[in-house]
């Protein structure tokens, strides 16, 4: 639940694991109808996993969930989240990630 997210985001010590919580609980805020709430969870995790460097599914989801969170309240920014979306989605074809995994990513 959000609680739990929330208490893992907090008290995560390795970065990426931070950023998962983060991005759950984001996830959450959305789909309980409240993207406003959302989406300071989800410019935390994909600044957390951009900074990483590392281009992964995870980091195409919260890219893509990011997009439709902001897609009221700031459509300039939810469509450049979705292009950093699609260019890490090439990305990770070239790199040899499956279609499924790609489309799995987000949704």
């Amino acid at each position: 639940d959000a609680e739990e997210a929330w208490r893992l985001a907090r008290d995560a010590v390795d970065q990426r694991a931070r950023a998962r919580a983060l991005a759950v609980l984001g996830a959450l805020r959305l789909a309980s109808g409240d993207p406003e709430a959302a989406a300071p969870d989800l410019r935390r995790a994909s600044g957390i996993l951009l900074q990483s460097g590392v281009g992964d599914p995870l980091l195409l989801g919260v890219l893509r969930t990011l997009a439709r969170a902001l897609e009221t309240s700031d459509p300039a920014a939810a469509v450049a989240s979705l292009q950093r979306a699609a260019d890490l989605a090439e990305q990770l074809r070239r790199r040899g990630f499956s279609e499924r995994a790609i489309a799995a990513a987000g949704r």
